[in-house]
């Protein structure tokens, strides 16, 4: 790997780092104010929408940087929320202290890939969060749904190559994640390394109709 490379690695992990940070911190101030609705008739939906997104961005920044266990707490923690939004559980104080546990986690996962340790043991915050989310009914019987079958892949592989030009239009990676979020949803994303430089690789599962492909490789 030449010393541009890693720059450039260096770098993207830097902007990880920076808004993982900002959404955690948004993560905390938000928990507060939802443990203020344990045992209240009704929960703010905008505090629920907003702690929502901040948990799928971290699922899908983590996963972008394969940083496994901070993409599978965030991921939990979405379940309780979804939850929570379809009104399929009451908000709890366990629901709101296995939240804060995962916050608390993540921060730790986050901090040891930041400073190059190992990544800590996830596995006891992981049936906390779990032990709130609720099974779903299905002909009075109570069971969490199986897990679902793994597919055969995405539909597309997307490899956006960076480059000065591309830059100076404002074409960069999050400008290539968010056009692809608009038109379906991304399965994977991971930097990879080519002899020519850096790349990021996308596997998505979307509409990328022959005009649009053709608009984008212009």
């Amino acid at each position: 790997m030449s010393s541009g490379d890693e720059h450039f690695i260096a770098g993207f992990m830097e902007d990880y780092f920076a808004e993982s940070d900002e959404h955690l911190v948004t993560a905390r101030g938000l928990l507060l104010s939802l443990e203020r609705a344990v045992g209240q008739p009704s929960i703010d939906s905008a505090i629920l929408e907003e702690l929502f997104r901040s948990f799928h961005s971290l699922k899908g920044i983590s996963g972008m940087v394969e940083l496994r266990e901070a993409e599978m707490l965030a991921h939990e923690m979405e379940s309780y929320l979804r939850a929570l939004r379809q009104q399929d559980v009451r908000l709890s104080q366990a629901g709101v202290d296995a939240l804060m546990a995962g916050v608390a986690a993540l921060e730790r996962v986050i901090g040891a890939r930041r400073e190059n340790r190992s990544a800590p043991a996830i596995g006891a915050v992981m049936r906390q969060i779990a032990a709130v989310v609720p099974d779903v009914l299905e002909s009075g019987t109570s069971h969490r749904l199986p897990a679902p079958a793994i597919a055969a892949g995405p539909q597309w592989i997307v490899t956006f190559v960076p480059s000065a030009v591309l830059n100076e239009r404002g074409v960069n990676v999050d400008h290539v994640r968010s056009r692809l979020r608009e038109r379906g949803t991304i399965a994977h994303a991971a930097p990879k390394i080519l002899a020519s430089g850096v790349a990021f690789e996308f596997g998505f599962d979307g509409d990328l109709d022959p005009s649009t492909r053709e608009a984008w490789s212009a």
